[in-house]
């Protein structure tokens, strides 16, 4: 917020505090990807083409990046317990 909100050397401070934080959740948000290419055992094969996805596609690495930022508030990678009733 502060780079839209900010002006001067407040706005370039936040300019390079997020060019530091958004690779940082796009690996978390890689992470989350392969947990869930784990999960459901996809093939190496599938997975490689999943990943080159993520990272050629123009909309999917922004995306991916979000999913590391949501992840801060809702645990995707959390096991599940199964409840037995």
């Amino acid at each position: 917020f502060a780079l839209f909100l900010a002006e001067g050397l407040w706005q370039v401070a936040a300019m390079n505090l997020l060019v530091i934080v958004v690779p940082i959740y796009f690996l978390q948000g890689l992470a989350i990807i392969d947990s869930f290419f784990r999960r459901k055992s996809f093939t190496p094969l599938f997975r490689t083409i999943g990943y080159l996805l993520v990272l050629l596609v123009n909309p999917l690495p922004l995306m991916v990046a979000c999913l590391g930022v949501f992840d801060l508030w809702i645990d995707f990678r959390k096991p599940r317990i199964p409840k037995s009733s």
